[in-house]
């Protein structure tokens, strides 16, 4: 081992499952937040907000924005919630 490189730990079995639970638990969460944000758009913005419903559809099909929410305390993940803080954030009218 040269200077300055680290001693990596080996991985154990017990690791290596337990991350690859923790990924599928995460792209399982992933996939709930994605479909809520489908939902949204189809069955609450469609028809009564063109700009939320853009938006959640946004959401649902972006891999960044869905890693970012899921960031986001559970609480704080719904699409009205997250949707309005982006429209207050981005409004540019003054409103």
């Amino acid at each position: 081992m040269g200077e300055g490189e680290a001693k990596s730990k080996p991985l154990t079995k017990q690791y290596v499952r337990s991350h690859a639970l923790g990924t599928l638990a995460q792209q399982a969460e992933l996939k709930r937040i994605s479909g809520q944000y489908a939902v949204f758009a189809s069955d609450e913005a469609h028809g009564a907000s063109e700009v939320y419903e853009a938006l959640a559809v946004a959401v649902a099909n972006s891999g960044d924005l869905l890693e970012f929410i899921i960031t986001l305390p559970v609480e704080k993940r719904q699409p009205n919630l997250f949707l309005a803080a982006v429209r207050h954030v981005c409004d540019s009218s003054g409103r």
